[in-house]
């Protein structure tokens, strides 16, 4: 009994800790502490059909946010989530004294017309829960004006001041045929649009597709006309203005249904080449690049296209399957004589520009002395001369029965090719009949199952029948199976008197314990004091400083910098309790402010380590002078920062 209680008292302990640790669930109506502001809002409150935007959940105030919990997007109307949550912080100084804001946000693309209201989020700070504001968002149609820029969504970047720079000069349209029907391969061209004195592109890549639902399969192949390096532009009228344009690829989608269908064409991502020059270039884009700073990301975003999808004409009534693209179809065996019970495979082969894939197998094909054992299909798909190329088989295997001539009837096939224009027009193909003589077997008759079949030559004796036996082969007559039976198990002592019985009622009492001690010494570690912290972080630091000195002298710029800002990283996150994995300048400011350190030493902090990452690429000469300089200024910076919290 003294077992089974330690036992229960254990499960309690465990069922504590895990309900102390459950987050709450709900908001709590309690008023924010003083200089602290939670918020929800959109970046554009009226966007129009196809346009993307972001919701934004923000909290000001030097204060830090334990969790995050999002509005159930997904179930929003008239928007669709377009990428997962992002997080940022930003530190500003106003009169001395620093403000910190953190966000969240998720970009969203509206999808239908209408007024829609986006509910609160919630955020979690110093374990409680606060509920943002709900957000109303009004989306429009697309404006219907002709020979303007009003579809296009213009190239989209980190900062306003580039952005006004782009807008109607650079960005991205999907072209796609006028007249599509279902199960058709239908190209998507994508283009991108720029002036003449904008730059052209470094790389380029796509982000993950758009889910449309089940209205369209997107084939998981692409058509890179070329690299970036390799690009090249045409001036072309749009608008009424002149651009330069270039097919930077072609997607196929296949639509599953008829009526009309809403596309959404995928994102692009692009690095725009800038220079170093500081100012007074005649590019004004130019003029707004950080000094040090090569290229610019861009997010090129296309608008939903409505597609009217038609229906395929009905097969011939005599055709096996119907396909919907350009090519031929062939119907082998893999041989044209074999003996009785050995297995044909008969292959239907459809090769040609389409997509196959939604062509199920078709029915197999009855024959006469042959019975169906199995079906599989393959498929492939590939880019070929910028058009979808597919192959897919279907193979049915039959097992010989009887011996005799058989003659496999011709099939004929219905090909529907969208691109010859007429919409009632077929080409159907028809297959020529094929001959298969199966032999006589040598081999003499058993029953098998009810069913007359031959045992092997040469074997002694007829086996015994055996029900429910199936042949596999020439050289299987029959399966013996022989029952199961539990003779001596009760010889055998019951399970609970074994000693692993009781050594397994041990592990949860074990695993109790453990999990309570590495809970305890978690709690421990968390209560050292400032002193062991200061002590831990400065023997931490110590190594990564005296590489730094080695490298005096002999290391490159780069080495010698990047050791050092890691020493100085490195002693600030063990003050803090933290890894100095993911520890960010802003982040260990903030905390380093809030336990009592002064303005000066955090003024000298963020300047030694904004010279570490500059200096490393900047083109000034790299002295020893300056590099002992740096390194002394670092040791004094480490004997002023302190852990401790104000008191």
């Amino acid at each position: 009994m003294t077992f089974f209680r330690a036992l229960q008292g254990a499960l309690v302990f465990l069922v504590a800790i895990a309900c102390a640790q459950l987050p709450a669930q709900t908001a709590t109506p309690r008023p924010l502490p003083p200089g602290i502001t939670v918020t929800a809002s959109v970046s554009n409150e009226t966007p129009v059909i196809g346009d993307q935007f972001q919701y934004i959940m923000e909290v000001t105030g030097n204060v830090g946010v334990d969790s995050w919990k999002d509005p159930d997007l997904a179930k929003v109307s008239g928007m669709r989530v377009r990428s997962n949550a992002e997080f940022a912080q930003q530190m500003e100084y106003k009169n001395g004294r620093s403000m910190m804001t953190s966000s969240r946000s998720t970009m969203l693309e509206a999808t239908d017309v209408g007024k829609f209201t986006i509910p609160p989020g919630q955020i979690k700070i110093s374990g409680i829960w606060y509920a943002t504001n709900e957000v109303t968002v009004i989306v429009g149609e697309v404006p219907k004006l002709a020979g303007d820029l009003a579809g296009i969504i213009s190239a989209r970047t980190s900062s306003s001041e580039i952005n006004s720079q782009l807008q109607g000069k650079y960005f991205a349209l999907a072209e796609t045929p006028t007249k599509i029907y279902r199960g058709q391969a239908v190209p998507v061209d994508i283009y991108i649009y720029r002036v003449k004195k904008l730059p052209s592109l470094n790389q380029w890549q796509i982000l993950p597709d758009q889910n449309d639902g089940d209205d369209f399969v997107r084939p998981n192949v692409r058509d890179p006309r070329m690299q970036a390096s390799q690009l090249n532009w045409e001036t072309v009228k749009f608008g009424g203005q002149d651009f330069e344009r270039v097919l930077l690829y072609t997607q196929y989608i296949v639509p599953t249904k008829t009526g009309k269908l809403r596309f959404t064409p995928p994102t692009l991502q692009v690095e725009l080449p800038v220079t170093q020059k500081g100012g007074g270039s005649r590019d004004p884009l130019m003029d707004m690049m950080m000094n040090f700073q090569r290229t610019v990301s861009a997010t090129l975003s296309m608008r939903s296209v409505d597609l009217d999808v038609l229906p395929v004409p009905d097969k011939p009534g005599d055709a096996l399957l119907q396909v919907v693209g350009r090519g031929r179809a062939d119907v082998t065996i893999d041989r044209q004589e074999l003996p009785q019970r050995e297995l044909l495979t008969l292959k239907i082969s459809l090769v040609g520009n389409g997509f196959f894939d939604l062509i199920s197998q078709p029915k197999a094909p009855e024959l006469s002395g042959f019975s169906l054992i199995d079906t599989k299909s393959n498929s492939r798909m590939d880019i070929t001369k910028g058009l979808l190329f597919s192959d897919k088989s279907f193979e049915y295997i039959y097992q010989a029965a009887d011996a005799g001539e058989v003659t496999i009837p011709s099939f004929s096939f219905a090909f529907f090719n969208p691109a010859d224009g007429n919409a009632d027009s077929q080409n159907v193909m028809r297959s020529d009949p094929l001959k298969v003589v199966v032999t006589k077997s040598t081999a003499a008759a058993v029953q098998i199952g009810g069913v007359a079949a031959s045992s092997p030559a040469g074997a002694a004796g007829s086996p015994t029948p055996k029900a429910g036996a199936k042949v596999l082969g020439s050289d299987v007559s029959y399966i013996d199976v022989k029952p199961l039976t539990l003779a001596g198990s009760s010889a055998l002592p019951s399970f609970y008197l074994r000693p692993w019985f009781w050594f397994a009622q041990f592990i949860p009492f074990v695993g109790a314990l453990a999990y309570g001690l590495t809970a305890m010494l978690r709690r421990n570690r968390r209560g050292e004091s400032d002193e062991e912290r200061a002590r831990k972080g400065r023997r931490a630091a110590e190594q990564a400083l005296k590489e730094t000195r080695a490298k005096l002298n002999e290391g490159s710029r780069d080495e010698f910098y990047a050791t050092l800002s890691r020493g100085v990283v490195t002693y600030i996150a063990s003050l803090l309790g933290r890894s100095p994995l993911g520890l960010t300048n802003e982040e260990a400011e903030l905390q380093l402010t809030q336990r009592g350190n002064s303005d000066d030493a955090l003024q000298r902090l963020r300047s030694l380590l904004t010279m570490c990452d500059t200096i490393r690429y900047s083109p000034a000469a790299d002295t020893p002078d300056a590099r002992r300089a740096a390194l002394a200024n670092a040791e004094r910076l480490l004997v002023n920062l302190t852990g401790g919290r104000k008191s």
